[in-house]
């Protein structure tokens, strides 16, 4: 019996992504190298092609004007014609941090209400039982927590 021609359902969801990197002068361990790498390992894992990149290097993450990558990538998530559908960041330090804790919030909504879905490649805040209202909580977490973390294995190293 002659098998029937395949026919896709739905349409077929590419999984394209920009990246957007920030190296700040009082995180040196966090190089774009180091970011990069993370982020690049994510894709891969979750099969997202990165199809744009914004890097603000050297940059303090506290006045957003400062920031043109950062300007620069939210001017290109309200394109209609825009390449990604998902921003991938290595943490939300990287993101923030602001003067206003919810300033990076606001960014982010705005990235959302946009259809492209902000991704901490490197944070809890991705676990899917953290999603939705109770993600922005975990994030202020994970923005408390990594510097603990970081403190604690050091001293761990040293001793």
């Amino acid at each position: 019996m002659p098998s029937s021609p395949r026919h896709r359902v739905g349409p077929v969801v590419r999984l394209c992504a920009a990246q957007y990197i920030r190296m700040s002068t009082d995180h040196q361990e966090y190089s774009p190298v180091f970011q990069r790498q993370a982020v690049a390992e994510y894709a891969r894992a979750h099969h997202v092609r990165i199809v744009s990149d914004y890097e603000d290097a050297g940059i303090s993450g506290l006045k957003f004007r400062q920031r043109p990558a950062l300007v620069q990538l939210l001017l290109d998530v309200e394109n209609p014609k825009r390449k990604f559908n998902k921003v991938l960041v290595f943490d939300v330090s990287r993101w923030g941090p602001f003067q206003d804790v919810d300033e990076a919030a606001f960014y982010e909504y705005a990235c959302r209400r946009a259809g492209v879905e902000v991704i901490y490649v490197a944070s809890l805040s991705q676990m899917p039982a953290v999603r939705g209202g109770f993600n922005r909580s975990m994030q202020r977490f994970d923005e408390i927590a990594q510097p603990v973390c970081r403190s604690l294995v050091f001293f761990e190293d040293v001793r």
